[in-house]
């Protein structure tokens, strides 16, 4: 089979969920910033992207709407979250980090970076 060029898989990981919501690392889209998505996938009233680098939002296309601050410290508890794999525990942030670096090698997250206080989002 071939490639062509004008289609391309978007690759995309399901890192967690909060309420009714889901965090997802969309690997091959976003201008090389590095970013996750939180989105209710069932009626898609709500999709904002959060910048896995800084505290800040990243709105492109219709990925405008932002986390309430019930949100913002349901997003932070997620991430601090730990979860168990075969070479050891790691928090939600820490794997979409290594997700996003894994399949975006021209916009590396750099291995010292600690997670931003998601709670100053702006």
């Amino acid at each position: 089979m071939r490639f062509i060029k004008e289609h391309s898989l978007i690759e995309q990981a399901h890192i967690a969920d909060i309420n009714k919501k889901e965090v997802i690392v969309y690997t091959r889209e976003g201008g090389n910033i590095p970013h996750i998505h939180i989105l209710n996938p069932q009626d898609n009233t709500f999709e904002c992207c959060v910048r896995l680098d800084k505290a800040e939002y990243f709105c492109h296309g219709n990925k405008q709407n932002t986390l309430n601050t019930k949100d913002k410290k349901e997003f932070v508890a997620c991430m601090h979250k730990s979860t168990k794999t075969r070479v050891g525990h790691f928090t939600n942030w820490e794997i979409a980090v290594l997700i996003w670096n894994q399949g975006n090698p021209q916009a590396q997250i750099p291995d010292e970076i600690k997670m931003p206080n998601y709670l100053q989002l702006k």
